[in-house]
């Protein structure tokens, strides 16, 4: 988006648009276009449904402006002779391809994920009765949140050791359990670096599983 001109104001990007009238870019409810925010395509009203939802295919929906789309009136198509919307929106998603394409490692923040469920839960909360309660459904929620950060602070494949001098800079669970062993002789440090080989195996097979679609 930095490198996007906005198509409505000479000499700005998409990007400085986009933050000036949204103060900052987050998440918001999927029926809330003022807000023009990043969210997850949890609605039905569009061509990426049959993608998304019934055939699995990652899919993207973008918008400029409001929340109609930019063919969706016949006045419209008549009337703007230079389609630079349309054109902004296309170099927005030529350049998202690209980085989705070369990047090796695709930045997933999974943290997002449990903010934005969190988010939908307080929405939800404002739609029902008060005699509903949604604590099993928040109870869930933090227990993911949980296991997201217990995730992103161990680390199985690739983290720094807590051994600064360990020769391994892979399977940091292995590596610290080693260094311990190393460390502290006995039958119980062995098995510790026999379990965290387990533990980074046993991972191994659920990423394995759910690409396969097993895992349950």
């Amino acid at each position: 988006m930095f490198q996007i001109q906005d198509p409505d104001l000479e000499g700005r990007t998409v990007y400085d648009s986009w933050v000036a009238s949204n103060e900052g870019i987050s998440v918001s409810c999927y029926y809330d276009f003022s807000m023009q925010k990043i969210e997850r395509l949890a609605r039905a009203d569009s061509d990426f449904s049959a993608f998304l939802h019934h055939a699995g295919v990652p899919s993207v929906d973008l918008y400029y402006g409001e929340g109609i789309s930019l063919i969706d009136s016949l006045y419209i198509i008549i009337s703007v002779i230079e389609f630079v919307a349309c054109l902004s929106v296309a170099e927005l998603w030529g350049l998202l391809g690209l980085r989705l394409a070369d990047d090796p490692v695709l930045p997933f923040d999974y943290l997002s994920y449990s903010t934005q469920l969190h988010e939908y839960a307080a929405t939800l909360i404002t739609l029902l009765d008060g005699g509903r309660s949604l604590h099993p459904l928040n109870a869930s929620v933090d227990e993911l949140t949980a296991a997201i950060r217990e995730a992103l602070e161990e680390g199985k494949v690739y983290s720094p050791p807590e051994d600064s001098e360990s020769k391994m800079l892979f399977f940091p669970g292995i590596a610290d359990a080693i260094s311990r062993a190393g460390k502290h002789a006995g039958k119980g440090t062995q098995l510790g670096v026999h379990h965290e080989i387990w533990r980074v195996a046993r991972a191994i097979r659920r990423v394995a599983a759910t690409l396969r679609g097993e895992l349950i």
